[in-house]
């Protein structure tokens, strides 16, 4: 069975490969504007196994960026009204309210988690007619860490999953970027 999964990831190594860095770009901003049935750390692990660790992660963290940004957009400059049978839903005001009320280390954290669903983020927070720099500063925190976890279980997903020290350095990795995020809010006054 893992040589079939190793015979498949493979395949999709080498197609990647002859598309070159901008092949995996794509495919990381396709998904987070249009999230297929692939998870995104699908699409990082397949992306470090063709290009390296460094340079899997950079294209990685500037696609999901890049594609977060664009899905949020969308949704924040479509009409409200299109949504209004949607928007009159008592669920969906309370995530509205929710949505606008939270903070750059909340965001940062969030989208820090690696099984959050980002297309919900983005378009939650477009709909709310979040602050964009807010957005952006929230995402660009905490898209670090998830994709250094996606990155980490990429590498072996069969080990990293069975030992402790890997959990414990993921929850780490989640303390930390709340950390830095409440730090640089305050230091930049970056609450909008």
């Amino acid at each position: 069975m893992f040589t079939g999964l190793q015979n498949i990831l493979d395949i999709i190594t080498k197609y990647l490969i002859s598309w070159g860095p901008l092949g995996g770009l794509l495919i990381i901003i396709i998904n987070s504007i249009y999230p297929i049935l692939v998870p995104l750390g699908v699409f990082i692990t397949f992306n470090v196994s063709a290009f390296g660790i460094y340079i899997g992660f950079i294209i990685s963290y500037i696609g999901t960026i890049i594609g977060c940004f664009i899905s949020f957009m969308l949704f924040k400059k479509i009409d409200n009204k299109l949504f209004t049978r949607f928007n009159e839903k008592e669920k969906v005001k309370k995530l509205k309210e929710k949505m606008k009320s939270v903070t750059i280390p909340q965001l940062a954290v969030l989208t820090a988690l690696p099984f959050t669903p980002a297309f919900l983020v983005n378009v939650s927070a477009g709909l709310a007619n979040l602050n964009t720099k807010k957005f952006l500063i929230g995402i660009s925190i905490g898209k670090i860490p998830m994709i250094l976890f996606w990155v980490f279980i990429g590498k072996s997903i069969k080990e990293s999953l069975s030992d402790w020290k890997t959990i414990l350095i993921i929850i780490g990795i989640l303390v930390i970027t709340y950390v830095i995020s409440k730090v640089l809010t305050k230091i930049f006054k970056w609450e909008v």
